[in-house]
């Protein structure tokens, strides 16, 4: 035989072994996960869940798009944080500022609560980006599988067996909490939180501290609000369950176990404080935490004990939030944003779910028998204890810090009370038969109290303002709640001595769960994934475009994106750019003047805001240099600012952004008028000057004009420059009325837009035989109107209640126009003062019946009622003879299309602002990074500087003189604009630093350090010692046997 063939032949019988290696390695993994329990139960809650989402999986590509929060915020989140990790990872430097927002913020202050040290989302980190809706789509099964099995051995502390225990298992998995805040990214929460509580029984039963100190850890890292909650939770538990076992330990060991707790806690804090100090730092400066009157203020307020009792213990003013409870632990809920027999008209923060399945609803009055039986008095305490905490507006405060009444906390109550119930269960044999009976009576009378009430308050006058009458929906809900829990009541007091009753009821549970599931999924609704943002290929396309912009221009700036709607307003974070758009409640609070002089929100007050109505003064300050629209079709024009070019006409345009510019559904303009990042002032002016009840474009018109500083700067500014000037503002005397509010200015004509029984609009009038000429006409017109539209003359009653496509035409009496010498002064802007929530296109025409423009603006598909904005711009190049409305949507009932106001300004007034700050624009500009910015500034007079970065504690502002070696002065920073960094640039020729470090960050990296190693320490120390252990039991190593011998062999010496 040759040496070539005995090498093949030894090369595959190596082969052959390690296939069978691997077989065999699988088989036994295989034989292992067949018997493990563990396993089993992950299998269980995988089909369940997987019967929960399977709908929304095949419809919406293996995602879980649920209306509300889910689609605005958690979507798009997450590709923020993906880009600013590998950021760090290509780099080294963390993003410390979150530019992409739209004014920036603290990027750990504000993303923790959301998902940047989460480790769920790290795992992510590791997949290409586009996988990251359907990573978050399956992770929601993976979260509830963890979480159930974590349950499962939880519960195992207590010895229950091992079919209770899963029976427990899947109830925590899919209770109500987990089902109600499904919208938000709460269940990241649910699948750890057992681990605390297992890590609290570890300390007390075995004196292990490891596993607390790593879920306190891991809880905060998540969500670093929820581990407050949790730390308050968490003490109360652990001190139960000391004072249960005390008799058990003696005194050493009691508190022993005491400091070792509070040992566990300690290192936490520590360890995780550089997650947890900034963003409580950032929390505290929260408008809705600093402003709203806390609970502890509540109670000073009351005069009397016992008003100060009823501020404790009742809800005085909203007494139906008292059932919240228990409606909750009794039925279902129906979607996430109310409880299902409180339907409320905003969203409120005490509703939550404490619902654990029928079968476990049944087991609170035997529980509660059973305790007294066996004379376990700490579990009526603790059930007694809990209760109250439910029923009481105090617990809800305490969990939050006394800020809000938060009802999330119920997540606590939730575990607690499966223990209860799961401990009892377990001894379902030994229980008579009556305990049942007592059961079905006791709850059928909650179920009569809870509908009794819940009728009263949900129909009564007095509390319209919060609560909708019940629906049909609710009805039927609440009739087969009952029967579901009848039908659990007959089956579990037949099979109550039967050992088969814990399979039994796991199948009901699971059955319960997909339906609980499929209900939340219908209820809260979902949006199809495919269509979000203008649908996969719109955002496809929008980030390759953004991809290239990059490339070609790789500053820092904004884009104004018409895709990145109030139903995308966080649309530039999945594509990677800084945006005029954002609904995040962490946003730059200091830039709230701002906001509200320009009403960026949607609402007054709100986080959800953006920039959509083209108002050049307001783009331009806030650093807007392209703009990203759609092609338009038809007879539509694009509403384009002036100043801007589009990109195609640029010599330097690369070659790959033409391909898809031209082969693609968009256009990109760049603006020529683009200032980078600050803005010098010769003069300043009070705030004061400017009011958020004014109309906004009196406000803007002042941004590029003056530098805007509080009233109580104003001395100390002028006081240190005679170059810069206080003045009183004279630019609201460049802006004009158009007057189309005045009847004896302008004629209103209704067209009102008439419908067939198929809902087709009728294009003809029936009544109305057409002539040979009328034939040629088109139809509808150059203003959208058909022939056979309803003609009216303008008053309230016509005007209300407009269809989709009807029209309201102003025409201007006496040959009066809009922007009369538009052609002599570079073009102007027009600014129609009408609610900018309603669907309404508005279109410009000249003398001839030519149409100069045309905008909506934005689509909005929420509701109107509290919109606040007001001011649409547009821009026309001649004057204006006629305006044309037409309605894109049905308005709602009861609105009547009120006459609007129209101002205007003419564009050489906005080109000279421009072309001063242009002379005196900050030098040398670089973005090391967006927390780290370096300019230069040579002026031959001191300049008020406003920069567009957001006015924040953590910037700091350093110079010296150029081509000196001396060290950085440091600069003031005034609050400019409104909210933004501003400072007096000294004539001369000076380079600057601007470097933003998050407040706390420094002293809490020495924390987390402390505390890590600590952990490290205590860690390597305890495992050390099992680990010595166990080669001292292993019979391989003989130690313990050797010992002996030594000891023998000594005695005999």
């Amino acid at each position: 035989m040759s040496l070539s063939t005995q090498i093949a032949l030894k090369t595959n019988d190596k082969f052959q072994f390690f296939c069978n290696y691997i077989s065999n390695k699988i088989k036994s993994a295989w034989s292992h996960i067949k018997k493990s329990d563990s396993w089993q139960l992950a299998g269980i809650i995988t089909a369940v869940a997987l019967l929960c989402f399977a709908t929304t999986y095949i419809q919406n590509m293996f995602t879980i798009p649920l209306g509300g929060d889910f689609v605005l915020q958690m979507i798009p989140f997450q590709f923020k944080g993906y880009d600013d990790w590998h950021t760090f990872f290509r780099t080294g430097v963390f993003p410390t500022w979150d530019s992409s927002g739209i004014f920036g913020f603290s990027n750990i202050g504000g993303n923790s609560y959301y998902y940047l040290f989460d480790p769920w989302f790290l795992i992510m980190l590791i997949f290409p980006r586009s996988w990251l809706p359907q990573l978050q789509g399956i992770g929601t099964i993976v979260k509830m599988v963890t979480g159930g099995v974590l349950f499962y051995h939880y519960l195992g502390c207590f010895k229950i067996s091992i079919s209770t225990r899963k029976i427990g298992a899947v109830c925590y998995a899919f209770c109500g909490w987990t089902f109600y805040y499904l919208w938000f990214h709460f269940i990241n929460i649910t699948a750890v939180l057992p681990l605390l509580f297992w890590g609290i029984e570890n300390v007390i039963q075995k004196k292990k501290p490891t596993m607390l100190i790593g879920s306190l850890i891991l809880l905060c890292l998540i969500n670093y609000y929820f581990f407050i909650c949790f730390c308050f939770g968490s003490v109360f538990y652990a001190v139960f369950r000391v004072l249960q076992e005390v008799k058990k330990n003696k005194a050493r060991e009691t508190f022993k176990i005491i400091g070792m707790g509070i040992a566990c806690f300690g290192i936490a804090i520590l360890t995780v404080s550089i997650c947890l100090l900034p963003s409580i730092l950032n929390t505290l400066s929260m408008p809705r935490v600093s402003s709203s009157q806390s609970f502890i203020d509540m109670i000073k307020a009351a005069k009397g004990f016992s008003a100060k009792l009823k501020v404790l213990f009742t809800w005085e003013s909203t007494p139906y939030k008292a059932l919240y409870p228990l409606n909750s632990f009794l039925v279902i809920p129906l979607g996430c944003f109310s409880q299902s027999l409180f339907s409320t008209k905003g969203y409120d923060n005490t509703a939550s779910s404490l619902y654990v399945m029928a079968p476990m609803i049944l087991m609170l009055v035997p529980s509660v028998l059973d305790s007294i039986k066996q004379k376990k008095y700490s579990h009526l305490i603790g059930f007694v204890a809990v209760t109250i905490m439910l029923f009481t507006p105090f617990t809800y405060y305490l969990m939050f810090a006394f800020v809000k009444e938060y009802g999330r906390w119920e997540i606590m109550p939730v575990m607690w009370m499966l223990v209860f119930f799961c401990i009892h269960f377990d001894r379902h044999r030994q229980m008579p038969r009556w305990y049942m009976d007592a059961s079905a009576l006791f709850t059928a009378f909650l179920y009569l109290i809870l509908i009794t009430l819940s009728n009263k308050y949900t129909s009564s006058k007095d509390y319209s303002w919060a609560l909708n009458p019940w629906n049909s929906d609710q009805k039927l809900a609440i009739v087969l709640q009952c029967v579901w829990v009848f039908i659990c009541y007959v089956i579990m007091r037949m099979g109550l001595k039967k050992r088969e009753l814990n399979t039994t009821l796991l199948y009901m549970i699971c059955l319960e769960a997909v339906v609980i599931g499929n209900v939340t999924v219908r209820y809260q609704g979902t949006s199809r994934f495919q269509d979000l943002s203008g649908g996969i290929s719109n955002v496809n396309e929008e980030t390759r475009l953004v991809k290239e912009l990059n490339k070609y221009d790789n500053s820092t700036f904004r884009i104004y994106n018409s895709s990145a709607d109030r139903g995308s307003p966080n649309l530039s974070l999945r594509e990677g750019y800084n945006g005029i758009a954002a609904f995040h409640s962490v946003y730059a609070y200091q830039t709230q003047d701002f906001i509200d002089w320009s009403r960026i929100s949607y609402t007054y007050g709100n986080w959800s805001m953006g920039v959509h109505e083209k108002r050049y003064n307001l783009e331009t300050f806030m650093g807007v240099k392209y703009y990203l629209l759609k092609k338009t079709s038809g007879t539509d024009i694009q509403n384009v600012p002036y100043g801007y070019t589009n990109i195609l006409e640029k010599e330097d345009c690369p070659e790959e952004l033409k391909r898809l510019l031209n082969n693609g559904n968009h256009e990109l303009y760049v603006n020529d008028n683009y200032i980078d990042l600050g803005f010098a002032y010769d003069n300043i002016v009070s705030s004061s000057y400017l009011s958020r009840t004014t109309y906004a474009d009196f406000n803007e018109s002042k941004y590029l004009k003056y530098g805007i500083v509080e009233k109580d700067d104003i001395d100390e500014i002028n006081n240190a420059s005679e170059d810069i000037k206080a003045v009183v503002p004279t630019d609201t005397s460049e802006i004009f009325s158009a007057r189309t509010n005045d009847l004896n200015y302008v004629d209103y004509t209704i067209y009102r837009a008439n419908y067939d029984d198929n809902g087709y609009i009728i294009a003809e009038d029936p009544n109305h035989e057409l002539t040979d000429e009328e034939k040629k006409q088109p139809n509808p017109n150059q203003y959208g109107i058909y022939r056979g539209d309803t003609k009216l003359e303008y008053n309230s009653t016509n005007a209300k209640e407009l269809p989709i496509w009807s029209k309201i035409v102003v025409d201007f009496k006496n040959g009066n126009t809009v922007c009369s010498a538009a052609e002599t002064r570079g073009g102007c802007y027009v600014s129609v003062d009408f609610k900018f929530g309603y669907n309404v296109d508005f279109a410009f025409f000249d003398a001839e019946g030519n149409k100069i423009t045309n905008d909506m603006h934005m689509w909005n598909g929420y509701d109107k009622t509290s919109d606040w904005k007001y001011a649409r711009g547009f821009y026309v190049d001649r004057p204006v003879s006629r305006i044309v409305a037409t309605t894109r949507d049905n308005i709602i009932s009861g609105f009547v299309f009120d006459k609007f106001s129209t101002y205007y300004q003419y564009n050489d007034v906005y080109q000279a602002n421009i072309d001063k700050l242009k002379a005196n624009a900050l030098e040398d500009v670089s973005y090391n990074t967006d927390a780290n910015i370096s300019f230069k500034t040579n002026y031959e007079s001191d300049k008020f500087v406003v920069t567009n970065v957001a006015y924040d504690e953590g910037w700091s502002i350093k110079r010296r003189e150029v081509g000196s070696n001396k060290p950085y002065e440091d600069v003031k920073i005034y609050k400019g604009q409104g909210g933004f960094n501003a400072f007096i640039a000294e004539k001369g020729n000076y380079e600057y630093s601007m470097v933003y470090k998050t407040p706390g960050l420094d002293i809490s990296k020495g924390f987390t350090l402390i505390g890590a190693f600590t952990y490290y320490v205590i860690f390597a120390c305890y495992y050390s010692i099992r680990l010595q252990e166990k080669l001292y039991e292993n019979p391989i190593f003989n130690l313990k046997s050797q010992k002996v011998k030594r000891k023998k062999r000594n005695l005999r010496q």
